[in-house]
């Protein structure tokens, strides 16, 4: 590779130290090997019915799927997007939109409108709703004429922005979408202008409202509410992690929608173009499924460890003291890419640029370059090579970025030989000159003379002589407090070796096995962890923050989601369904290298939500009625919880973990699915009483957890945290606490604030009540299970929130603090064990005490 930076002469001498630096880091990584192995082809993308579409990572406009994404196709009404936008950038909420004649009768009768009359006046704030809600076509002229005091102004402006944004085949006419033949997109253009539009609070908050309510006031005197026709916004389609849409519709165009949805620290925005009713909508939610099925978000700094300098004597990453000082570069911890769910970032290619876009800069500031990211030749993100500021002892640093640092010994000891060698070099002249021998008195005449115009004419040499030698000793200077100060601080901060973790308990075999168990288990203090993740690096990252922190657990998948065993399994079922994925290249390795840092391995096994043994075994598949497959909002599908078939499926898995040496098996999705369409589910329930399903879920638990002590492993199971406190819910899905403590050696309630309702313990939002919802509802478990004995129920673990609910409205971001909080309340109600759920595995070390 070639490093080079153009710098200005005049911009010089300031960026010379960042442009030694980055050249020095850059000729390293150069040097650096690049694996070339054999890697997976990217996911095979779903059939949609669109003309066009796509579906692109919002943060790092990676483009997972694309249908004729650069076809210049008419938008309809998804235009009103780049209407809003640019009403945001420009104009304060509280403005006046005053509706003039042209605004009103401008526009068809058929159309979109809310009905606002000439002289009628709304906030610019109003205004977003009318367009983003009612889809207004009077209102989006209006609003237009108030900016740029013409439609075909602000239409211009709105040209000149998606230049801006990179798009290439876009050219808009008018304000709204009604058609002509002038106004067009592609689906890449308004994924583009969608990812900004995204980017903001206020405008996500407008584009995800089902419903707005327009009050009388003196400007405008009418009482009415608009309602959003985007079934995923509107609740038609339940659909998690929704973050706003917008429909269109032309004849010319057919049906159009923009959607975007956030999960597991990917936003995604789906766009689909001339599609068909209701279609729009079925094909967004088959791309988003495909999305956030096949991908997953990584951040770079925590995982490419290509970039760490490990063996170089010149830039050191490790904790010996005595060879560190500030750091020079960085990844920017902040940058994340997209990889496929089976690839690790070890199947990247990658390559320097150092062309920084003013959007770049101005979100990360001091970013010299940044490092592409390819896989198999598509782009799936990138990292900002950074300056960072110190803010911690090199040491900390290094464990929490992958940063390059001087080696201060190898840094002295250069400027010490630079200085020894010009002191050598002056006496070794000083001496030459003065046993300089002349042949007549006119030679040492002429020598004088030359030596004295010398001094005179470059006398100027003699500073930067000077200004060199005081550079050099300011350099040992700096070296040498750097070096002491941090080894003062090394000594302060060494972490107390005394201290160490319980060790998991060993059941010896007896009749009262588990009832030893019990007495004397390990108090679980977990996080989940997934597949792919346990199959990368990853998971040392995870191993070290168990190390360092209270924590002793992990939950890994065993059996995923969407069916998948995350591991090549010896299990006939396993390997007849073609099931295994191997995440996990090496299962017993794994184990072995969990048991060696005395970590508890919980194998987490979801049941009866499982697509791959729905499609083998299609008599075993939920059906309704008529016929067709029960589905989750995600399309995946559900087996029967009620066939004998699909228990013995699940019974060998757990003979196949307790074989393999997991100290526990937790089972997942052990319920009846919920929904419209599940109610219309053709189950085989020998009775349809309100205990129906309950002795089903009771009777299977049951026969698990006798399989499970048999080879001695206790056996848990994940619950509602509603059944708790709701009969309802307990009999829809068919769990039912007392039933199941009495039957399970532990039960996990998920305990998940942002999965109560709104007024939910007479909180307004349960969600923004991290502390009280957990601590309530555990209350509750007390309340219900004082009649019954210690020794006679399950032991009681809550799983908790590690997570940000972003599809709820009045959510709050879940930081260290917020989960923190949870664990307290765990604590307060009296229980001592609990699990932090993540479905990305990235958890917030500010949340735990450390060991």
């Amino acid at each position: 590779m070639n490093f080079s930076a153009d710098i200005n002469h005049k911009n010089r001498i300031r960026h010379l130290a960042a442009s030694i630096s980055l050249l020095l880091a850059a000729s390293f990584l150069s040097e650096l090997p690049i694996e070339a192995r054999q890697v997976q082809d990217w996911p095979e993308g779903p059939s949609i019915s669109a003309e066009a579409a796509i579906v692109m990572d919002a943060n790092t406009k990676t483009i997972l799927y694309s249908k004729n994404m650069d076809e210049k196709l008419y938008p309809a009404s998804t235009t009103k997007i780049m209407t809003c936008l640019l009403a945001v950038e420009n104009a304060k909420l509280d403005e006046q939109i005053v509706f003039s004649h042209d605004a009103v009768f401008s526009v068809p009768n058929d159309g979109s409108s809310i009905g606002m009359d000439e002289g009628e006046s709304i906030s610019l704030e109003q205004a977003l709703f009318g367009i983003m809600v009612g889809s207004a076509n009077e209102v989006a002229n209006a609003l237009a004429e108030h900016i740029s005091g013409s439609v075909s102004k602000y239409v211009d402006r709105m040209n000149e922005r998606a230049k801006e944004l990179g798009c290439q085949n876009t050219h808009f006419v008018n304000t709204n979408g009604l058609h002509d033949p002038e106004h067009y997109t592609s689906a890449h253009d308004l994924a583009l202008i969608a990812t900004e539009y995204f980017s903001n609070d206020l405008l996500c908050k407008v584009g995800n409202t089902p419903t707005y309510h327009f009050t009388p006031t003196a400007s405008q005197p009418d009482d009415f509410y608009l309602h959003n026709k985007h079934k995923l916004i509107n609740g038609e389609i339940k659909y998690d992690g929704i973050v706003g849409g917008k429909t269109g519709y032309t004849a010319q165009a057919n049906e159009t929608l923009v959607t975007c949805a956030e999960r597991d620290g990917m936003k995604l925005i789906c766009v689909v173009l001339k599609d068909d009713s209701p279609e729009q909508f079925n094909d967004t939610v088959t791309l988003f499924n495909y999305g956030f099925n096949n991908f997953r978000a990584e951040k770079v700094a925590e995982s490419d460890q290509r970039y760490m300098p490990d063996d170089s004597l010149f830039f050191e990453s490790d904790n010996d003291v005595f060879g560190k000082s500030g750091t020079i570069l960085n990844l920017n911890p902040n940058d994340y890419i997209v990889l496929p769910v089976n690839a690790s970032i070890d199947d990247t290619e990658y390559e320097i640029s150092y062309d920084i876009t003013p959007e770049e800069k101005s979100k990360t500031s001091n970013a010299l370059a940044k490092v592409i990211y390819k896989y198999n030749g598509t782009t799936i993100g990138n990292a900002h090579v950074c300056y960072f500021e110190q803010n911690g002892t090199p040491s900390q640093l290094a464990n929490a970025y992958h940063s390059i640092f001087i080696n201060v010994k190898i840094l002295i000891m250069c400027a010490g030989v630079f200085v020894v060698l010009m002191t050598l070099v002056a006496s070794v002249a000083t001496r030459i000159a003065a046993n300089r021998t002349f042949h007549s008195r006119s030679d040492r005449i002429r020598y004088n003379r030359r030596k004295r115009e010398f001094n005179k004419g470059h006398i100027r040499y003699k500073k930067i002589y000077i200004i060199v030698a005081v550079i050099v000793i300011a350099i040992i200077c700096f070296g040498l407090f750097i070096f002491f100060n941090s080894k003062s601080q090394k000594n302060t901060h060494t972490k107390n070796t005394d201290e160490i973790k319980p060790e998991t308990p060993v059941i010896e075999e007896s009749a009262d096995n588990m009832d030893v168990w019990k007495e004397n288990h390990l108090k679980v203090k977990g996080i989940y962890v997934t597949g792919p993740t346990a199959g990368t690096d990853k998971l040392d990252d995870i191993i070290s923050l168990i190390n360092e922190t209270e924590l002793n657990t992990i939950v890994l998948d065993v059996k995923d989601d969407n069916g998948n065993i995350t591991f090549k399994m010896d299990n006939e079922n396993v390997i007849e369904m073609n099931s295994g994925i191997a995440y996990i290249k090496d299962i017993s390795a794994l184990l072995k290298k969990l048991k060696e840092n005395d970590i508890y391995v919980i194998a987490r096994i979801a049941c009866f939500k499982d697509p791959i043994l729905a499609k083998a075994h299609p008599e075993l598949a939920l059906t309704s009625s008529d016929n067709t497959p029960i589905t989750d909002a995600n399309g995946n599908a559900w087996v029967n919880p009620c066939k004998e078939e699909v228990w013995d499926y699940i019974i060998s898995l757990v003979d196949s973990c307790c074989a393999l040496g997991f100290d526990e098996v937790q089972l997942d999705y052990v319920r009846f699915p919920v929904g419209q369409k599940a109610d219309d589910a053709l189950y085989d329930l020998v009775s349809d009483d309100d205990d129906a399903r309950r002795n089903y879920i009771t009777e299977f638990l049951a026969k698990v957890t006798e399989e499970g002590h048999k080879h001695n492993i206790p056996v848990s199971a994940d619950v509602f945290g509603t059944i708790i406190n709701s009969n309802k819910d307990s009999k829809h899905v068919g769990q039912d606490y007392v039933n199941l403590v009495s039957n399970l050696d532990i039960i996990c309630p998920m305990i998940y604030p942002s999965h109560y309702a709104d007024g939910e313990f007479k909180l307004d939002v349960p969600d923004a009540h991290p502390y009280d919802t957990v601590n309530k509802a555990l209350e509750k478990s007390n309340e219900i299970l004082k009649p019954i004995s210690n020794n006679n129920h399950a032991v009681i673990r809550p799983w908790l929130q590690a997570f940000t609910a972003t599809w709820v409205k009045g959510h709050i971001k879940y930081e260290g603090k917020e989960i923190r909080a949870q664990i307290q309340a765990v604590y307060d109600a009296g229980y001592d064990e609990w699990i932090l759920w993540n479905s990305n595995s990235n958890y917030n070390i500010d949340a735990l005490t450390k060991s």
